[in-house]
C-alpha cells in the first residue's frame, strides 16, 4: 500500500530500453574479429521492383509503407508485386489483407503479372492453348506459396491483427486497399476509417516487427498530409510512364523516381532501359 492513502500501487511495468548498441546491430553488421561470423542486418523482402527497393531500401520490418496513387495509377498494382514477391520468390509468408478486392482479383493479377498473359483476356476466359498450357503448367508452382488471402467483406484492422498469431513466421502484410471514398459495406473506407486504420496498421508494423504495406486510391495531398505516416509512395501515372516520390515524415522527398505500368499485364515493372 502507498502509505497514508489506503490504496495498494500496482506493480510498475519497465519499459523496454535498448542499448545504441543494440540499436546498431538492426541497421549496420557487427564487427567482428577475423575467422568470427557476423550478425547481418535483419533481412528486408523485396516490393519486386528493383528501381523502388533501390530508393527504400526493401520493405523493412517494422515499418509502415502506404502507396497513394488516384484510382487506376497503379497503387494496387504496386501492392500486388509486393505480396507476389515475397510468397513466390522470396518464399516467406504474405498475408494479403483485400478490401473491395476478392481472392479472383488477386490471382488473376499475380497469374497474368508472372506468366504475363493479358489480364483482360485471362479474366474472360479468352487465353491461347499455349497460354493455357502455361497457366496449367504455373498452378503448382503459385499453389506451393505461402500466400494467405483474407477478402472478407468485415475486413477491419482488427482482423488483420488477429489472423497475424495465426500465420507462424509471418514476414509482410499487405493492405489493399484502404477507400478515401465512403462505403457502408467495406470498414476500411471514408477519410475517417482510413485515417485510424493507417495508424493502427502502423503500430502494428511496429509491435509486430513486420513491413506493412498499404494501397490507398487517393493522392489528395490534404489526406495524405493528415495521416502524417513515416513513409509514403505517391504515384502520378501518364499512360505507361508512372512517376513515384518517396517522402518520410520528418525528411520530406527522398527519392523522385520513374517505373513502368504495364496494365496489360496487371503489373508494374522498371523503366526500359534507355537505347
Amino acid at each position: 500500500m502507498t502509505p497514508g492513502t489506503g490504496h495498494e500501487t500496482a506493480p510498475r511495468t519497465s519499459r523496454r530500453l535498448a542499448a545504441l548498441a543494440q540499436a546498431l546491430d538492426t541497421v549496420l553488421p557487427t564487427a567482428a574479429p577475423t575467422g568470427e561470423t557476423t550478425h547481418t542486418a535483419p533481412t528486408v523482402l523485396s516490393t519486386g521492383i528493383r528501381t523502388l527497393d533501390d530508393a527504400l531500401g526493401g520493405l523493412q520490418p517494422g515499418r509502415f509503407y502506404l502507396v497513394a496513387a488516384a484510382p487506376g495509377a497503379g497503387s494496387s498494382l504496386i501492392a500486388t508485386a509486393a505480396a507476389r514477391t515475397g510468397a513466390l520468390d522470396q518464399q516467406q509468408p504474405v498475408l494479403y489483407a483485400a478490401s473491395g478486392l476478392t481472392r479472383a482479383d488477386i490471382a488473376a493479377r499475380i497469374v497474368a503479372a508472372h506468366l504475363p498473359v493479358d489480364y483482360r483476356r485471362l479474366r474472360a476466359g479468352r487465353l491461347t492453348p499455349t497460354e493455357q498450357d502455361d497457366a496449367v503448367a504455373l498452378h503448382h508452382h503459385l499453389a506451393q506459396a505461402p500466400l494467405y488471402i483474407d477478402d472478407g467483406t468485415d475486413l477491419t484492422t482488427g482482423a488483420i491483427a488477429e489472423s497475424v498469431p495465426d500465420l507462424p513466421g509471418l514476414a509482410l502484410i499487405v493492405v489493399d486497399r484502404l477507400q478515401a471514398t465512403e462505403d457502408p459495406r467495406l470498414p476500411l473506407s471514408g477519410p475517417t476509417q482510413i485515417t485510424d486504420a493507417a495508424q493502427a496498421l502502423a503500430h502494428l508494423a511496429r509491435t509486430h516487427e513486420l513491413p506493412v504495406l498499404a494501397a490507398v486510391d487517393t493522392d489528395d495531398p490534404q489526406l495524405i498530409a493528415a495521416l502524417s505516416l513515416d513513409i509514403t509512395i505517391t504515384l502520378t501515372r501518364n499512360d505507361d510512364r508512372l512517376q513515384a516520390r518517396i517522402t518520410e515524415r520528418d525528411l520530406g522527398t527522398q527519392a523522385a523516381l520513374t517505373l513502368h505500368a504495364d496494365l496489360a499485364h496487371a503489373r508494374i515493372t522498371d523503366p526500359a532501359p534507355i537505347p
